[in-house]
């Protein structure tokens, strides 16, 4: 694999690590970036996983955010295969938790922390997800599952899916049920490892807490057979 590497994030020293792809998609990244730098959350590692984008977008990744691990694949590995470069590492390294998170989103500054302290109250046996507004409408929601039962306490609602914007994935399900199948490489992949999740007993929980805002328009997702 030829990569490049930020010297700063090689030591696997924080028990999170959040990975990001980029594929020709800088402005979105720099800026999602730039979000987790304000994060509540300091005890975190970030790799950018780029998917062999064009015009040197890696090193300029690099360049602007240098306390950030970046490496630069030779060929588009589509979403699963990227994404299992950051897994493998945070495996090799003893990450208690992987982030798998898009670089067109923007984290609230408590995001991280929120998934976090949901995943501990569920004791490390589910895939947690924030809720997601939309980007070009912030009063609407992307994901945000009502409660159950009203109150203050009913900030964690189970899901039966999973979603793929920003998926909190504790070390253990990845030692237990593997990596993501790379034969989906850009659709269903993250409902196929829910479904494996599932059958090893890992649930699926929205916490509503834990905020971040999507770029993906509304349109496309009401109106998906439209040419644009």
């Amino acid at each position: 694999m030829d990569a490049l590497h930020n010297a700063a994030q090689m030591g696997g020293r924080h028990s999170l690590l959040v990975v990001i792809l980029n594929f020709n998609g800088i402005a979105d990244t720099l800026e999602c970036l730039a979000s987790l730098r304000a994060q509540t959350l300091h005890d975190v590692d970030i790799l950018v996983v780029d998917n062999a984008s064009q015009h040197s977008q890696a090193a300029q990744i690099a360049a602007a955010f240098p306390e950030v691990e970046v490496i630069a694949l030779p060929v588009n590995e589509g979403w699963a295969g990227g994404n299992n470069v950051g897994l493998r590492l945070a495996l090799e390294r003893g990450h208690g938790h992987v982030c798998l998170l898009n670089n067109d989103t923007l984290l609230d500054n408590d995001a991280l922390e929120a998934l976090l302290a949901a995943s501990d109250r569920l004791e490390g046996r589910a895939m947690v997800m924030p809720a997601v507004r939309f980007y070009d409408r912030p009063d609407t929601w992307q994901l945000r599952p009502a409660p159950a039962s009203p109150g203050p306490s009913q900030d964690l609602v189970a899901l039966n899916f999973a979603f793929g914007v920003c998926l909190l994935l504790p070390a253990g399900l990845l030692r237990e049920i593997g990596l993501l199948d790379e034969r989906f490489f850009l659709q269903l992949e993250e409902t196929d490892y829910h479904l494996r999740a599932a059958a090893a007993g890992y649930g699926s929980f929205c916490a509503l807490h834990a905020r971040i805002t999507h770029k993906l328009s509304l349109i496309h997702i009401s109106e998906p057979t439209r040419p644009y």
